[in-house]
């Protein structure tokens, strides 16, 4: 087996690509598993914020439930919204000569910062906000 200084150029130009390649693939793969374990996540905390929001709400639990599935309707805007944000930064990246796998990636962590909001609202509820069974103090 050759270390790396003994090898041709002919050899060290096809193992660039190949490195290169499987570091995508697999960056790719991870980052996969890291968004559906966010989904699994997300998931598991609906049947906690549910009794939480509607407990001792007696007449208003119409209007609770009603909030709460409009923060579902939050959920199936918010997927397209950050698909827009990533066309639109990935096809000005492009213009500026990146790279459309590499444009691609960076649009994709800058779409990102669009949960985070929602997860600041979430934490709010998680820390106090179920706390509250009154508006009016």
């Amino acid at each position: 087996m050759k270390t790396i200084n003994e090898l041709t150029n002919v050899q060290s130009y096809l193992i660039a690509p190949a490195s290169y390649i499987s570091f995508v693939v697999m960056a790719l793969f991870v980052s996969i598993l890291f968004v559906a374990a966010l989904g699994i996540a997300n998931a598991l905390v609906w049947p906690a914020i549910w009794p939480l929001t509607l407990e001792g709400l007696g007449k208003f639990t119409k209007t609770r439930s009603a909030f709460l599935i409009m923060a579902i309707s939050g959920e199936a805007i918010i997927p397209p919204l950050s698909g827009r944000i990533i066309d639109a930064n990935k096809q000005e990246l492009i213009t500026n000569g990146i790279q459309e796998i590499d444009a691609l990636a960076i649009a994709s962590l800058d779409s990102y910062w669009i949960l985070i909001p929602c997860y600041v609202i979430i934490l709010m509820f998680a820390v106090w906000g179920h706390k509250i069974k009154s508006w009016n103090k």
